[in-house]
């Protein structure tokens, strides 16, 4: 599935559950795609308990929100993980830490979400 199709996708697989779909959430995602597609390997796409889009590399795991997006770095062995939360509406700028995090998704965790 090439990036193109990752929103698609992602309003599928919650049509398919029964979940509303936001338009808040898919604008969200699409500002997410927009940052990852130009130099990041396509992630592993699904959806949340909640319905929120998921996207996951093998250094971090993102839960999109309609109102903020959840990030998951991977738990150290025997430690616990730190999940933190960026506020983020469609068409907002994102953080410098969170745009670090997304487009080094394929390499180390960067030190900023650690």
């Amino acid at each position: 599935m090439p990036w193109s199709e990752v929103v698609a996708r992602v309003r599928h697989l919650l049509e398919a559950r029964g979940d509303p779909v936001s338009d808040a959430l898919l604008g969200n995602l699409k500002d997410i795609v927009e940052l990852a597609q130009a130099g990041v390997a396509l992630p592993e796409v699904g959806i949340g308990y909640w319905p929120t889009a998921t996207l996951g590399w093998p250094s971090l795991t993102l839960e999109i929100f309609e109102d903020r997006i959840e990030v998951y770095p991977p738990a150290p062995p025997g430690k616990a993980i730190t999940v933190w939360g960026e506020p983020h509406t469609p068409g907002q700028a994102f953080s410098e830490a969170f745009k670090t995090a997304v487009l080094n998704a394929e390499g180390p965790i960067p030190d900023a979400i650690r």
